[in-house]
């Protein structure tokens, strides 16, 4: 039995298991994490362990021992251990991912899974169209509401596969036509459903896969480029919402009154710069709590907006920075976004010759810029999984 389980192939499948899970609910990924920690007790080699420490993966390590350090000498481990629970998988995951041995079954599992959520999030959507007579993109929360992920996380989980598929497509001769159609499937879906941030990434990793990784002459390289704007240009006519959801105006006077007006972001980000404001901010070190974040953007919402049922709507959903660079500024200081800076240029130089993790540290960077991914458990592991998984390839071409 012990045998059995310690065999390589039952835990790479039961990562995969963990991947086609992940969408659907915090408690399915933990009890996958929960059977793939015993497991790995039963695997576990000196080697996983030191790879990981010499891999740029340590540093977010350092970065969360740093925050969980700082929290008890401010006394606010407790009162924010919810924050601190979720970064325990940007240590953790990153480990148990140096345990796979066939990284090849996470990559088609993590295709497999987000073909799975476009598939249920169609059916949604065209109940929602049947019922209502009207696609619900315009709205975040109507969005949301037929998504099985919330539209950003949606977006990246669909990037990935996009990047995915593509490296399955370079370098695997099997089922050419699977990952055609689903790499076409990710980013078709990404513009039907208006994904302003997984657009602009789209746009920029194929930028970059045009002059820096298509190996072909430039004549090549900029029919990419024509046929990339071709494609932009094609969906704004068709799907009329990219258009609103980038508040696109006659002149670019309106565009930009129109994007200060509906983005909710330029009120977050100027409550956030009371934190900052505080007399006990510290710019090497932070403020004292997490507590001590929310409590001033909430006051903040509450004294600032002066429309009624706006102010309700940010005071009921109590929004956080939205910028993961911002939040962990406002925790840690200067120290702890330097940490996180010093990261994606690591990452970034460990991997530079390999399109496929490049685009995704680039899909998240440009992510953090709009969202908090280490405040959510989804994004914490689709994070760690996929920032990791070519480092472990890179174990075992060595």
């Amino acid at each position: 039995m012990k045998l059995f389980f310690s065999n390589s192939l039952v835990y790479d499948y039961l990562f995969g298991i963990l991947i086609l899970v992940m969408p659907f609910g915090n408690a399915l990924s933990n009890i996958s994490i929960i059977i793939l920690v015993l497991l790995f007790g039963l695997r576990f080699q000196k080697s996983m362990i030191i790879t990981w420490f010499k891999s740029p993966l340590f540093i977010i390590a350092v970065l969360v021992f740093y925050l969980v350090l700082q929290a008890f000498i401010n006394k606010s481990f407790s009162d924010d251990l919810n924050y601190y629970s979720r970064y325990g998988y940007l240590i953790l995951v990153p480990i148990l991912v140096f345990g796979i041995n066939n990284t090849q079954i996470v990559k088609i599992a993590a295709i497999c899974s987000v073909n799975l959520i476009i598939i249920i999030s169609l059916v949604n959507i065209f109940i929602f169209y049947d019922k209502f007579g009207f696609f619900p993109f315009a709205d975040s929360w109507a969005t949301n509401a037929v998504l099985v992920l919330e539209r950003p996380y949606t977006g990246i989980y669909c990037l990935i596969s996009i990047v995915l598929s593509l490296e399955q497509l370079l370098h695997n001769k099997k089922f050419k036509a699977f990952f055609v159609a689903s790499l076409l499937i990710s980013v078709l879906f990404i513009f039907f459903i208006s994904i302003r941030i997984s657009i602009i990434s789209f746009v920029l990793i194929s930028i970059i896969y045009s002059f820096f990784y298509f190996k072909r002459n430039i004549k090549h390289k900029v029919f990419m480029i024509i046929s990339l704007v071709a494609l932009l240009t094609t969906f704004l006519f068709l799907n009329p919402n990219i258009t609103k959801r980038f508040f696109l105006e006659s002149n670019i006077e309106k565009s930009l009154e129109k994007f200060k007006e509906s983005e909710p972001r330029i009120i977050i980000w100027n409550c956030a710069k009371q934190v900052i404001n505080q007399n006990d901010f510290s710019f090497f070190l932070g403020t004292n709590s997490y507590s001590n974040i929310k409590n001033t953007m909430v006051q903040c919402y509450k004294d600032s907006i002066q429309d009624y049922s706006r102010k309700n709507w940010f005071l009921s959903r109590k929004y956080n920075t939205h910028n993961q660079y911002l939040d962990f500024y406002l925790i840690g200081g200067a120290f702890a976004l330097a940490l996180l800076f010093y990261f994606l240029f690591n990452y970034f130089i460990v991997n530079k010759k390999n399109f496929s993790p490049v685009a995704v540290i680039i899909c998240f960077t440009v992510m953090m810029f709009v969202e908090n991914i280490f405040h959510r458990q989804f994004g914490c592991l689709i994070f760690t999984i996929f920032v990791t998984l070519p480092l472990n390839q890179k174990k075992q071409n060595a």
